[in-house]
């Protein structure tokens, strides 16, 4: 009897998980780029793509619950399967909003935001294969760190143009 997992059924599912999720920020991507009667094909190849999330997040779920030995954590499983999961139910309402409230254009900072996200999910994506052997990840979490300490930049820009007076303040 093993007491060490021989399969790869969990990287091969995280590895789908966060592709679904590159899918899914380039159709963000897309959606931020158009125009405001162009969105709502796209928001709604977006919210297709984030059901296959929710799908790939319940099989990871199934087969979490189904195995004896994992080849890491349950927890981490989960929380990692979990995080992709909102991130996707994230971007799914923010492309929903962008086409309830036919917003007429993005904040400033939107974009480059979006381009971030695309990075660090395709930074996730090439990272899952290795989840194998941690020490292969190391690379992606130091750009992914650098990626979200732009992000705050970005978001304390954004947040600084917000809090001007009164007559600025309506552009965010």
């Amino acid at each position: 009897m093993r007491l060490t997992p021989r399969g790869t059924k969990f990287f091969d599912l995280l590895t789908d998980a966060a592709g679904n999720l590159v899918t899914a920020t380039g159709l963000l991507r897309e959606l931020v780029g158009v125009e405001p009667g162009e969105r709502e094909p796209i928001a709604k190849r977006l919210q297709d793509v984030e059901h296959r999330g929710d799908e790939l997040t319940h099989t990871i779920m199934v087969e979490l619950n189904s195995s004896f030995v994992t080849p890491f954590d349950r927890e981490d499983i989960q929380a990692l399967a979990a995080r992709i999961d909102d991130v996707l139910d994230f971007m799914e309402t923010a492309a929903d909003l962008s086409v309830l409230y036919r917003l007429e254009r993005f904040p400033p900072g939107t974009e480059t935001l979006v381009r971030l996200l695309c990075r660090c999910s395709e930074l996730t994506a090439s990272a899952m294969p290795g989840l194998a052997k941690v020490s292969e990840c190391e690379p992606f979490w130091i750009e992914i760190n650098e990626l979200e300490n732009e992000v705050d930049r970005v978001s304390g820009a954004f947040s600084r143009s917000c809090s001007s007076p009164a007559p600025t303040r309506s552009k965010c």
